[in-house]
């Protein structure tokens, strides 16, 4: 029944792009999701807490509904073993009592793009155009992307050198907002380039990302005289990361990353993040250590960020499992006071599996988060601290709350 049902949302979907009939069996369905609800400790609305542009720690710190069925169709199937086809994602995403926001859940086309592999042409790689999530690395208990390159564009990826793996796209976005700005970006011009799958040794590769973006901006002409437009922006990143499996039980990342902003600042990024299983205690176990120099330009200030944390997730019995994650946020600013944050959450959980990333699974959690006095706004988002009336003298919060997630 699943499958009728799928098969008939997506033919429906797909109706204006194609008049080709779609068979159930010939669907992908997958898809992420996230829902809850909490309470703070003084009976408002739950509220997540982070510091610095490092990613908070996320167990008990979401604050949000995230919606993402996504469902790829191939609608052709030459002789030469390619697949054509197109893939259609459509999202909601909402945070709890956003101020301005709204009760319903509003959705909209994260994903639709076209796309064809396995293509011998292209050394058995992948041809896409659309809107679509793309070049996404993302660590794990801080659910930071280091790599994100989101949006519409045209690329081909994975061609098989053999050694690796190669992809190109250029990106452009091209939906600026004349409306209710002067000066709308007419296209941000991205060039981007991965290399991935080097292999290392058995259990080990390396992949380079890197990419350069230019900003377009227009003159205001309907002013006399022309309001000029502020100058464009130029961003360049490169990045490597090596992966390695079998380690401690688990596997490990290691990145390093360069970012710099033409008319901002210079970033340096490293990351490290290891994840391993005791058998005997059926636990797994997750650190992360991140570090992020900020280098101003133009007279700014300069900056050095780190966060440290980890994460236990045993088996209690059949569906019941308990976690505990601890994390440490610190910023130091060239100039001013020192700023840091930690949380510790304690949660109960049932998971549909024996292993921590069984999906789904409902959490019943306590998250406790403490901060320095130097810190202005502990938010996570800057629209929390009206939206739960915080006491400016506060340094401490905690949320109990309740989550469902899953991934399929």
């Amino acid at each position: 029944m699943k499958h009728i049902v799928v098969g008939s949302t997506f033919a429906l979907a797909l109706a204006g792009f194609s008049s080709v009939a779609f068979c159930a069996e010939a669907l992908e369905f997958h898809g992420y999701m996230r829902a809850g609800m909490g309470i703070n400790a003084d009976g408002g609305k739950g509220a997540c807490y982070g510091l610095g542009s490092i990613n908070p720690f996320r167990l008990g710190n979401e604050c949000d509904t995230v919606i993402e069925p996504t469902f790829t169709g191939r609608i052709a199937s030459p002789t030469d073993k390619s697949a054509w086809g197109v893939t259609v994602m459509p999202k909601t995403y909402q945070r709890w009592g956003e101020v301005g926001g709204s009760s319903t859940l509003k959705t909209e086309f994260g994903q639709i793009y076209l796309f064809g592999e396995n293509v011998p042409q292209l050394l058995n790689g992948r041809i896409w155009g659309g809107k679509r999530y793309y070049q996404r690395l993302q660590t794990g208990i801080n659910d930071e992307f280091l790599e994100n390159l989101d949006g519409d564009g045209v690329g081909i990826e994975d061609m098989d050198f053999g050694v690796g793996k190669f992809s190109v796209a250029w990106h452009g976005d091209i939906y600026g907002n004349a409306s209710t700005d002067r000066f709308a970006t007419l296209s941000g011009n991205t060039i981007s380039a991965r290399f991935a799958g080097v292999k290392t040794m058995p259990e080990g590769t390396l992949s380079f990302y890197g990419h350069y973006r230019k900003d377009s901006n227009r003159d205001d002409h309907s002013t006399t005289p022309v309001t000029t437009a502020p100058e464009a922006n130029a961003t360049t990143h490169i990045a490597a990361y090596h992966n390695l499996n079998g380690v401690l039980g688990g596997s490990n990342l290691i990145g390093i990353g360069y970012t710099s902003y033409e008319n901002d600042k210079d970033v340096f990024d490293i990351t490290i993040q290891q994840s391993g299983f005791v058998t005997g205690a059926k636990m797994g176990w997750d650190a992360i250590a991140r570090y992020r120099k900020n280098s101003a330009k133009n007279n700014g200030i300069d900056s050095t960020e780190y966060a440290i944390g980890a994460r236990l997730d045993g088996q209690i019995s059949g569906p019941f499992r308990w976690l505990v994650e601890g994390g440490y946020n610190h910023v130091s600013p060239s100039q001013g006071e020192s700023q840091s944050m930690w949380k510790i959450t304690p949660t109960l959980a049932l998971s549909a599996g024996n292993d921590p990333w069984s999906r789904p699974t409902f959490r019943l959690y306590w998250n406790y988060t403490s901060w320095s006095d130097s810190v202005t706004n502990p938010y996570r988002w800057s629209s929390e601290a009206q939206s739960v009336g915080r006491d400016v003298t506060q340094t401490s919060g905690s949320t109990i709350g309740v989550q469902a997630e899953a991934w399929w």
